[in-house]
């Protein structure tokens, strides 16, 4: 088994007003298929506009442009203001992972989303695999 790292700058995430169900996805760059396990941290400069509380969580696919929502082992969708958060989850995944994500005012999860952007999102997944 190997422990790899991969760092990643996603700069500013957006959800303009209008966009169905307010919420955006941003697709991971690499292979995530071989995982066996993964430690991801989030950490973002800010919010500007919409809801004060940024939620996020992963999804899952086969680059067919289907995804599937991830539970992770520490609980479902995160929210936070600034700063870091961060999951653990156990595999083995799809071939891809994507970053979903929204805004709320505050961190009741029957919050309705709203548009917003994070700036400065930078995610760090830390994985084993085979």
């Amino acid at each position: 088994m190997t422990y790899s790292k991969v760092a990643l700058d996603l700069g500013d995430l957006h959800v303009k007003p209008g966009t169905t169900n307010a919420t955006g996805t941003y697709r991971l760059p690499g292979d995530f298929g071989c995982a066996l396990s993964l430690v991801v941290s989030l950490n973002l400069q800010g919010i500007q506009a919409g809801g004060s509380c940024f939620w996020w969580w992963l999804l899952t696919g086969f680059d067919d442009g289907y995804w599937h929502f991830l539970s992770p082992d520490s609980g479902g969708s995160r929210g936070t203001r600034t700063g870091r958060g961060g999951i653990r989850m156990q595999g083995p995944f799809a071939d891809c992972l994507a970053l979903g994500y929204g805004f709320k005012y505050g961190t009741d999860a029957q919050s309705p989303f709203e548009p917003g952007t994070a700036r400065g999102v930078e995610i760090t997944i830390g994985m084993l695999t085979i």
